[in-house]
């Protein structure tokens, strides 16, 4: 019976794709028409190219070709940036202990093992470069065009092929991905080898085959877990909920008389079989099971969360944040692709009328899938309100989560382009004359077809809408026109924001120029470590907290162990105490990208270096040992502190007093006061030393708020150094302004 259904279903796939082509008098499927040779064209031996066969090999070929090479050229032009670093830092450990080495705890956010060591050989074999970084996910984006075209093919015929193929070669998105150092494009490969092997089980009527597809499915789900364990147990769900709709469509009528069909008549002479459960007890005994499964969760709930939990964070590294709708997948989706989710759309339509029980799973998938990543990315990447939403509404992940699902969606698209056009064929051929004279070259037209319709909006009505920009939004982001599908993107290389942040120019001129007792801080640890070999410090003033991890030093990030640098009083005390360099991903330092006085650190402490920066870089030397020199250097720098001088007794005394009242220069001269203090005159040191107390004293600030503020006031905090000298009131101060008490008798 098995056999007997899957033969028939594949029939009926087979013989939808001569629609596409004007019938013929005889009925034969399309696959099979080619012009009858003449002797001159057996002669030839360039015969073939009439025959559908070869157009589709030389259309394919095409797509390989220009898909090639806009996921080829200038490949290694870019510098590699955060996610990049992190699989190359994992190819470099594999080169050196032959596995590779995770330094975070965190197992399944960083737990993507596979890619790596294609990296590894490509370095092995080309060096450590760009080029060898980035080539293996180039050639599996290159591998996938052909694989494309034989799901669709085999899912309908080669058409659905053939549109499929198209998609995937000029996806900008696809070319982006594959351009990349990173295992998107190796996830999807192992999903539409999946998919292929589930199908050729579909339509098998051989046991020993259908055997060697599950243990093929089974494998490549252990790699696709090798690859990406996170994005594929988010995808996990849709997978087995799709599989679910197909066992419930493939086996629709045996399922409605397990529960409907009365029991068959009996002859008395004849032996009955006991039956465990009668027929007409079976859907109430179901729902008793699924009901006590329901109680049984509602009972240990508590247990359960509290198991989940602990387990959760053994293998993630921190507690789960709490299950929230993403609002990103939907939304991304719509603005960025409403061509093709319109198409998916109508492609759901024309599945549920064929009611073949693979397609009705691929279009299962395609909503399982969305709803799976959507609900279950919160977990891991944490929500982000969005403003006037619901409280379970969020920006919880990142649209590169949905790559592997835009092939599926490219599929069902693919198979409403292919039925749009049987139909308007089936329509027009009673209409045309000599529509059977181009039936061998149909294939070639329908794939040039399909390359104008998915090419030509983009370049005739281009859109409004743009590519991400940057979160820190410095001078240097432009926003990348977005074009979703394109025979050579204008950047090829850049998803978010142009120009792409130059790393290796910045590290690479401090391994020439660096000393052995120079420190490197950066404010991404990654791109830094693997053209410097290493980077102590990690300068950022609000990590991701899934980006920390915790070691005796204490907080480092998490792929190379930087140590945190997260205020401007850590900023500082890295300058005192010795030279080194900085890598800015923030070209001209903001508070936004660096809050509490760290960019004023930066821009007025260190000395940025033009040969090696640019618009999307900056490169910053500090050889400053001592507080004097900082503050000096201050002075030199703003023409609002150079007016007082260079005299280091004023600056000092300025810097302890005014300075540490609320202007710009409070928040990196806090933590610096103490150490000027040996600096100020007789006359300013009382008040110097009291400030110094007040400032490390938060209720003191909340008592005396008028210190602060313009125009600042401090008799009251004077008296109330008085009464702690006098012995009014005991107060931990006493021993700081003891030395003092005469000043402050006579201000106080």
């Amino acid at each position: 019976m098995r056999s007997e259904e899957g033969q028939a279903v594949s029939t009926g796939v087979q013989g939808a794709g001569s629609a596409l082509e004007a019938p013929t008098t005889n009925g034969a499927n399309q696959d099979s028409i080619s012009v009858a040779p003449t002797e001159s064209t057996r002669a030839s031996a360039f015969h073939w190219l009439v025959n559908p066969n070869g157009l589709t090999l030389l259309v394919i070929l095409g797509f390989v070709l220009v898909g090639g090479y806009d996921r080829l050229h200038d490949l290694g032009g870019v510098s590699i940036w955060t996610d990049e670093a992190q699989s190359t830092l994992l190819a470099f450990s594999v080169l050196k202990h032959g596995y590779p080495i995770i330094v975070s705890q965190h197992v399944i956010n960083n737990w993507e093992p596979l890619y790596p060591y294609l990296e590894a050989l490509s370095i092995r074999v080309l060096g450590a470069t760009n080029l060898a970084f980035r080539l293996p996910s180039a050639l599996l984006g290159i591998a996938l065009i052909p694989l494309a075209y034989s799901v669709g093919a085999r899912l309908r015929d080669r058409y659905v092929g053939i549109a499929l193929a198209a998609m995937l070669a000029f996806s900008s998105e696809y070319i982006a991905w594959s351009r990349q150092a990173r295992w998107y494009m190796l996830l999807v490969v192992l999903l539409a080898l999946g998919f292929l092997l589930a199908m050729t089980w579909h339509y098998a009527s051989s046991r020993r085959l259908r055997t060697a597809c599950v243990l093929g499915m089974v494998v490549l789900a252990v790699f696709a877990g090798l690859a990406s364990l996170s994005l594929f147990l988010l995808y996990l769900p849709g997978i087995l909920a799709a599989g679910l709709v197909y066992f419930l469509a493939a086996g629709w009528e045996p399922i409605k008389r397990w529960f409907g069909r009365p029991a068959p008549t009996v002859s008395p002479t004849e032996p009955s079989s006991a039956r465990i459960i009668p027929y007409r007890y079976r859907p109430w005994v179901l729902l008793a099971i699924l009901g006590a499964m329901v109680g049984l969760v509602v009972v240990l709930q508590k247990p359960l969360e509290l198991a989940y939990a602990v387990a959760f964070t053994r293998l993630v590294g921190f507690p789960p944040h709490p299950l929230a709708w993403s609002n990103t997948f939907g939304p991304y989706l719509l603005e960025y692709y409403p061509g093709v989710i319109a198409l998916a759309g109508l492609g759901a339509v024309f599945i549920t009328g064929r009611r073949n029980p693979i397609e009705i799973a691929l279009a299962a998938f395609c909503i399982s899938g969305f709803l799976s990543v959507s609900l279950f990315a919160s977990l891991t990447n944490g929500p982000t309100p969005v403003s006037g939403a619901a409280p379970f509404v969020s920006h919880a992940a990142y649209e590169r989560h949905i790559v592997p699902l835009l092939f599926f969606l490219f599929l069902v698209a693919s198979l409403a382009i292919v039925e749009l056009c049987q139909r308007t064929i089936r329509f027009l051929s009673p209409r045309l004359q000599g529509g059977p004279h181009l039936r061998g070259v149909v294939p070639a037209l329908f794939g040039i077809a399909v390359v104008v319709v998915l090419v030509l909006p983009g370049v005739v009505a281009p859109s409004n809408v743009t590519i991400y920009g940057s979160r820190t939004a410095s001078p240097a982001d432009s926003l990348v026109p977005w074009v979703a599908f394109s025979l050579d993107p204008v950047n090829p290389s850049a998803l978010w924001r142009t120009p792409q942040l130059n790393y290796q120019l910045a590290a690479e001129y401090v391994v020439g120029h660096r000393n052995s007792s120079d420190v490197v801080a950066t404010s991404d640890p990654g791109p830094t470590a693997v053209y410097c070999g290493s980077a102590q410090y990690w300068v950022n003033a609000r990590p991701i907290p899934s980006t920390i991890i915790y070691t005796t030093q204490g907080p480092t990030f998490f792929q190379t162990g930087s140590l945190l640098v997260s205020n401007s009083s850590q900023l500082e005390g890295l300058l005192l105490n010795g030279s080194g360099w900085f890598i800015s991903s923030v070209p001209i330092p903001n508070p936004a990208a660096f809050p509490s006085g760290m960019s004023y650190v930066i821009s007025d402490f260190m000395s940025r270096i033009p040969a090696a920066s640019d618009v999307s870089i900056s490169l910053y030397r500090w050889n400053l040992s001592t507080p004097a020199s900082l503050i000096e250097m201050l002075a030199a720098r703003t023409p609002a502190v150079g007016i007082l001088g260079t005299n280091l007794t004023v600056l000092a005394g300025w810097a302890t007093t005014s300075g540490v009242t609320e202007n710009p220069f409070r928040d990196f001269l806090v933590p610096l006061a103490p150490s000027l203090l040996r600096y100020v005159g007789p006359g300013l040191l009382p008040l110097a030393v009291l400030f110094n107390v007040y400032n490390h004293r938060p209720d003191l600030q909340s008592a005396f708020p008028e210190v602060l503020y313009y125009p600042s006031n401090d008799t009251a905090l004077a008296h109330w150094a008085k009464q702690v000298v006098t012995g009014v009131f005991p107060d931990p101060a006493f021993p700081a302004l003891a030395p003092y008490s005469a000043w402050y008798q006579a201000h106080g």
